[in-house]
């Protein structure tokens, strides 16, 4: 007896390796964003200006910090859906 969780059809294998793909996209950008924040640190010696933990705010820092790794994790989860989705497609 063969257990399939799945129907065996082309949609719902595509449906499952768009899933695989944004999952892989999140992961990547989780860990863009930690390599980030460790460069982050490396360079300026203080920890990356991503969570408001204290009174005093340096809001200039946080603004950048926030744009920057907010377009380059967003951009590389773009880049992998798009050809990731190029391989399924073709």
């Amino acid at each position: 007896m063969e257990l399939n969780i799945l129907p065996d059809n082309d949609d719902s294998k595509r449906k499952m390796q768009e899933l695989l793909i944004s999952a892989g996209a999140m992961g990547a950008g989780f860990l863009l964003n930690k390599l980030m924040e460790s460069g982050y640190k490396g360079l300026y010696h203080e920890d990356a200006p991503s969570k408001i933990d204290a009174r005093k705010v340096n809001w200039m820092k946080l603004a950048g910090w926030t744009v920057v790794s907010g377009i380059a994790v967003t951009g590389l989860k773009v880049l992998i859906r798009r050809y990731a989705g190029k391989a399924i497609d073709d």
